[in-house]
């Protein structure tokens, strides 16, 4: 079963084939144990995951007995396998309480509260250690900053009774949290520091105060939810026909997608910059479908254009992409004013400019010397009704 708590989000506006949900299992955990007037600092113990959940605990406690113990337990996850660009929805921590008497050194009472603070160290150069060497640095580290759940009383069983242990747990982070695990996919790992709350002990009430819980620190688990991110994509410009008279309808189409489910706020295609043409539905879904529209060209001339889209979401794309400095180039609109049908015979060519200005009328032979002495450009052939579009380029 996985568990899912949203902090923020409206869960009904995305759709569920864009949320991924990921378990991952913990690489390294541990804890520090720390004597007081024993001359030394805590002393580290620190484990690699090695998919045998007996090896090692992860102990959280206060032992207040003269000698007073305190000891701090710590975790970290592998989050490379999430992509730094995702947005995070939710997360929470599974932990795995032990039973009382599996490792020695027990607390009097096999129960208490806890909290989870974030850990800005990475445990790597720590690791492995089994209490080899004495550094107040993770000991530091898991019983400061930010708590990122509410408290949770925690108790272990008293007895053995299952091969694993018979109580999991599981703590949603907050939105804090949720931040910190979200700036963390650039340096791919996370960390949460696990401590007994009130440390000083409980005052006049229990002041030798000893109880605190182990956990199977290799079977805690991270849980996230998250969003891919949101990239929808214009793509198959299409507009038709290529050249025609003015007067003449033209359409112009384009492909939209957005893995999220999102649709159009607004889509459009602009005409050299000054034509706006909002464009519609014409097949497939709001969020992955062909929008177009068809119209009419009133004036000769080329039409360059290009197309632009904000989602609902409020990300907006170009097509091209850098449009519009760069634009897709036509349709070309031509108007030979003034020239009657019959001038354009047929065993003769007129020669268009793309403003409709007839350059002239030739045979087939005059017409590619004409050709050759044009300056680069769009021009127009006309042969009784048919008009041909050709570019010069030199």
């Amino acid at each position: 079963m996985f568990i899912i708590l949203l902090f923020g989000y409206d869960i009904s506006s995305f759709h569920l084939k864009s949320r991924q949900d990921t378990i991952i299992g913990c690489s390294i955990y541990g804890y520090s144990y720390d004597t007081n007037w024993d001359g030394y600092e805590s002393f580290v113990y620190s484990y690699f995951s090695d998919d045998d959940p007996l090896s090692y605990p992860m102990k959280v406690g206060i032992d207040r007995d003269g000698w007073d113990e305190w000891s701090r337990g710590y975790v970290q996850f592998d989050i490379s396998g999430i992509p730094d660009s995702v947005t995070i929805l939710s997360a929470g921590i599974q932990f795995l309480l032990a039973y009382d008497g599996q490792w020695e050194d027990e607390w009097d009472w096999r129960g208490t509260w806890i909290e989870l603070l974030d850990m800005s160290m990475d445990q790597t150069p720590w690791t492995p250690s089994n209490g080899d060497y004495d550094d107040y640095t993770l000991y530091d580290d898991a019983g400061t900053g930010h708590v990122y759940a509410e408290s949770l009383y925690m108790e272990m069983d008293p007895v053995y009774n299952t091969p694993y242990p018979s109580e999991s747990t599981f703590i949603m982070l907050d939105s804090a949290g949720i931040a910190n695990l979200q700036n963390a996919l650039q340096q791919d790992w996370f960390g949460i520091g696990i401590h007994r709350i009130g440390e000083e002990g409980d005052g006049g009430n229990n002041p030798d105060v000893d109880e605190g819980v182990n956990f199977f620190g290799e079977e805690t688990y991270l849980y996230v939810s998250y969003l891919p991110p949101d990239n929808p994509t214009l793509s198959n410009p299409v507009f038709s026909p290529d050249t025609d008279t003015a007067g003449s309808y033209f359409t112009f189409t384009i492909d939209y997608n957005d893995p999220w489910g999102y649709s159009p706020d607004t889509i459009q295609c602009i005409l050299n910059d000054t034509i706006i043409i909002n464009l519609d539905l014409l097949s497939g879904f709001s969020y992955d479908g062909t929008y177009g529209k068809k119209i009419r060209l009133n004036h000769p001339g080329i039409y360059n254009h290009y197309y632009y889209t904000r989602n609902t979401f409020g990300t907006t794309v170009y097509y091209p992409s850098d449009a519009p400095l760069n634009k897709i180039n036509g349709p070309y609109v031509t108007y030979p004013t003034g020239i009657k049908e019959e001038t354009a015979s047929p065993d003769k060519y007129m020669l268009i400019d793309i403003s409709g200005r007839v350059i002239g009328i030739f045979t087939r032979y005059d017409t590619k010397n004409a050709i050759g002495d044009l300056k680069p450009g769009i021009y127009f052939l006309r042969k009784g009704n048919t008009i041909k579009k050709i570019e010069v380029i030199k």
